[in-house]
């Protein structure tokens, strides 16, 4: 993400503040599971290349970018950025371990 793009995310969240953002993220991540889950009764475990021009593809590709702008705004409203960065680095490194040792 460019730096101008942060700085208007930023303005969107300082603009509507905390509580109203909490409540839109929960709109959209609950937007992103309907259309995935629509995705796996249409269409399973189709990848990439059998589905590029699909509808559900389109939606699952607009819920992930909103839900992306509204992590965003809350990362940066609860002064989280460093901890959830901290946290991602956590995560990753603990599942590919566990990977490693299957």
């Amino acid at each position: 993400m460019t730096e101008e793009t942060r700085k208007k995310i930023q303005k969107i969240a300082d603009t509507y503040g905390l509580r109203p953002q909490l409540r839109q993220c929960v709109e959209e991540c609950s937007e992103l599971i309907k259309a995935l889950c629509k995705w796996d009764r249409k269409w399973g475990d189709s990848l990439l290349s059998d589905s590029h021009e699909r509808k559900e593809r389109d939606d699952i590709i607009t819920e992930i970018a909103d839900c992306k702008i509204m992590l965003e705004q809350i990362e940066y409203l609860m002064s989280a950025e460093y901890d959830v960065t901290m946290e991602v680095e956590r995560k990753i490194n603990r599942q590919l371990e566990r990977i490693e040792m299957e």
